[in-house]
């Protein structure tokens, strides 16, 4: 959040366009990694519209709103759904997996942000 927000700043004050601060913290956010990179970071927004996916970038721009798991959960309406009164939150879906040949059990933490209206997650598969 901290990289967004750091962004958003640079284009209130001007330093940068919004599209450029945006740009920015895409990538930023795209190469980060946790647990020896087996962990990474994605924004989709509100519509929901997938803004970065570092693993599967074809998701990038499309819509999300009638994605699903196998077990027919639309897990981005959630997503947008956990954050509305909090800000933040977790989601439990099937996702698919390196290795394995089924979607498996993931948990994901999910944030909104400020300014731009992104919600940014990360999650671990519970198998």
């Amino acid at each position: 959040m901290g990289i967004i927000d750091h962004n958003s700043q640079l284009a209130s004050e001007g330093i940068l366009t919004v599209e450029q601060a945006q740009n920015n913290a895409k990538e930023t956010i795209k190469n980060l990694r946790l647990e020896q990179g087996k962990l990474y970071f994605w924004i989709n927004d509100t519509q929901p519209r997938m803004i970065m996916h570092p693993i599967k970038p074809a998701l990038d721009g499309n819509d999300l709103s009638r994605s699903a798991d196998p077990t027919g959960k639309h897990l981005f309406v959630e997503m947008v759904k956990e954050t509305e009164q909090t800000g933040s939150g977790f989601v439990n879906y099937m996702w698919e997996k390196p290795g394995k040949t089924k979607p498996q059990p993931k948990l994901s933490f999910v944030k909104r942000t400020k300014n731009w209206n992104w919600i940014v997650g990360c999650g671990v598969y519970m198998d």
